[in-house]
């Protein structure tokens, strides 16, 4: 996200301060709310929200995080299995 902050015309420093608002931002409001909730009430029709929500699901980032996470669940198994 920095990186395409700078590719937008941001400073390294713009970008990085605005990338870590924004997760912070996004922290605070999953501690209140579903992800679905804050999707459905943040992103308006033909809105920048559904837009780059779109983007990722084109890119496949559901699919990568998906698999990262159960690559990291199968090497925690196995590196568990050899400590028994």
């Amino acid at each position: 996200m920095s990186n395409a902050g700078v590719l937008a015309g941001l400073s390294r420093n713009q970008a990085n301060e605005l990338l870590l608002e924004n997760l912070k931002g996004a922290a605070v409001m999953l501690t209140d709310q579903h992800p679905e909730i804050l999707l459905d009430r943040n992103n308006s029709a033909g809105g920048v929200g559904i837009h780059a929500a779109n983007a990722l699901a084109q890119g496949g980032f559901d699919a990568a995080i998906a698999d990262a996470v159960l690559a990291a669940k199968a090497t925690t198994e196995s590196l568990g299995a050899h400590h028994d």
